[in-house]
């Protein structure tokens, strides 16, 4: 455990090319180790680590996802930590874990593999537990992030399918919530956001309109906070195409993860 508190400090170096590769050979070996270690603690404090240093190399990552070091860390863990993820005792852990490994994968990769999870994800939004369902959120946050920025979507039925499925789980037609509750309403703006950039015209119609009302007789306001996500995002939006900011950063906030 001290080892794994002292790794902490652990960073991927992006250039030049041979430390990156270093770094990865590195984080295979470790990668082993979660893999057979059956102890439930030390696997939740390894997952955490590969969260931890995963998070910024997701956020800077372009042609490195196809470095051969970094894809086989990848396929070496994905398939058995999908496994893991359905298990209630290691979900909470397991969530982020999964999340980053689709973040540094390939654009093919990704696309065969993340509607699996994103369905896992929009399962949980309802989740009893407000920790769970926060952490199905931010995994939810980041793969759009990933999809709608660094990957640029597919073809319009199926992107247009996968948005729908996106917000029709976490703004329910004729609700007068949002899913999860108590979520701050910023990571709710920035999800409009993400969408914006790429399709602009499904978030305004399909998204923003309907959460202002638009074109519906409005006598009380009986949902205060969809509107008020609308009306943010709609002025995020404007600033954003006004100011020509080009693409939104990843996400920073990192999950609430178990002790």
């Amino acid at each position: 455990m001290a080892l794994l508190m002292g790794m902490k400090f652990f960073r991927v170096k992006m250039v030049p090319i041979e430390e990156f590769e270093a770094s990865f050979q590195f984080l295979q070996e470790c990668a082993q180790y979660f893999l057979e270690v059956r102890d439930k603690d030390v696997k939740h404090a390894l997952a955490g680590l590969f969260v931890e240093i995963l998070v910024p190399v997701a956020a800077a990552v372009k042609n490195e996802v196809n470095v051969p070091c970094l894809k086989n860390f990848v396929e070496m863990l994905y398939a058995s930590t999908l496994d893991t993820a359905t298990k209630n005792k290691h979900k909470l852990a397991i969530f982020p874990l999964l999340t980053c490994l689709l973040c540094v994968s390939q654009k093919s990769f990704f696309l065969s593999n993340w509607h699996y999870f994103l369905t896992m994800c929009l399962q949980h939004l309802k989740n009893r537990d407000p920790k769970m369902a926060r952490v199905a959120l931010e995994s939810l946050y980041r793969l759009l992030w990933v999809y709608m920025i660094r990957i640029k979507c597919e073809s319009n039925s199926a992107t247009h399918s996968r948005l729908a499925s996106i917000v029709n789980s976490l703004f329910p037609k004729g609700s007068k919530t949002v899913v999860p509750r108590d979520t701050p309403l910023n990571i709710f703006v920035k999800i409009i956001q993400f969408i914006a950039q790429e399709r602009l015209d499904f978030a305004m119609r399909d998204i923003v309109f309907d959460l202002l009302s638009v074109g519906r007789p409005i006598k009380v306001i009986l949902s205060p906070e969809r509107m008020a996500i609308g009306l943010r995002a709609f002025l995020v939006v404007a600033d954003s195409l006004q100011q020509k900011e080009g693409d939104p950063p990843m996400p920073h906030t990192l999950a609430v993860l178990p002790s």
